[in-house]
């Protein structure tokens, strides 16, 4: 599981990149995590960053460890999104992860 957090991105990156798509996805995949170490800043990785902070924030984790507030984000900042449509995003998010988990049941 370890190596699996560590390297998710570099992994995701790379298959991504097998299938040809576009550097703003590879972008995505590989610096969801630290929006810092992209240049440029994509709005791909701003989507991700942001959906990646969220579910964090609602506990869909595979590992413990320290989880920024989605609504103090910069992606969500740059992406205007307000507390409002936050609280939307989360309500959404958690009905469709339990729609999902009965289908998966």
């Amino acid at each position: 599981m370890r190596i699996a957090e560590v390297y998710h991105g570099q992994f995701g990156s790379a298959l991504l990149k097998r299938w040809k798509f576009s550097n703003g996805c590879t972008g995505a995949a590989l610096h969801h995590d630290n929006l810092h170490d992209a240049d440029p800043i994509s709005k791909e990785l701003l989507i991700v960053h942001f959906a990646n902070l969220l579910v964090k924030g609602l506990g869909f984790v595979l590992a413990d460890g320290t989880i920024a507030e989605v609504e103090t984000a910069e992606s969500a900042q740059f992406l205007k999104i307000d507390q409002g449509m936050i609280a939307t995003i989360k309500e959404d998010t958690v009905k469709y992860m339990e729609e999902v988990g009965k289908i998966l049941l």
